[in-house]
């Protein structure tokens, strides 16, 4: 919206200034057309003086040069309001190339972003299936530690069991011995 704010700014200026420039070179043309009647009017006046004429036909040559002048300053504008036409018409061909281009940018900026976005999405379920899952193993193992510590007190259980069962045995069988030897 920037772009285009100032391109209708800049085409509004230009045409105003070509607008001014037409006016300027309407009103010189009709200075133009204005001082070229006077000077054929003079001219008329001076053949008809042609005794007092030599001053007349000083200023009528001096009017002759302005008019010259004028009309070359005419040409001129004219000249210099076609170059800048045509200016304005480059300036509004590289306005339109860039607008293009930046759409251009844009578009692939923003298909980069949604690919992007859309590996961000499958890289974030991956990763969220990968938290579910190591939370269940950690369950599993923790659960498989509490069975193991189970089965190895059990197990700790029986062997003392088993082993006061083998010292009674022992002391029985130890007494059963002295018992024998002193008799």
């Amino acid at each position: 919206h920037g772009l285009r704010r100032a391109f209708s700014t800049l085409s509004d200026v230009f045409v105003e200034e070509v607008d001014s420039l037409r006016a300027e070179q309407k009103a010189q043309a009709q200075a133009l057309r204005t001082a070229r009647a006077e000077v054929r009017r003079l001219k008329g006046e001076a053949e008809a003086r042609a005794a007092e004429g030599s001053a007349h036909a000083e200023r009528l040559d001096g009017l002759e040069a302005r008019v010259e002048r004028a009309s070359g300053e005419v040409q001129a504008l004219a000249r210099d309001a076609g170059k800048a036409s045509s200016s304005c018409h480059l300036l509004q061909l590289d306005l339109v190339e860039q607008r293009s281009a930046m759409d251009s940018r844009l578009a692939e900026q923003r298909k980069s972003l949604d690919e992007a976005a859309a590996r961000l999405g499958g890289v974030s379920e991956r990763v969220e299936a990968h938290v579910v899952r190591s939370n269940e193993a950690r369950e599993s193992l923790y659960a498989e530690v509490a069975s193991l510590r189970q089965a190895t007190s059990a197990q700790l259980g029986a062997h003392a069991t088993a082993m006061e069962q083998a010292k009674q045995k022992l002391l029985l069988l130890a007494q059963a011995v002295e018992t024998q030897h002193s008799a």
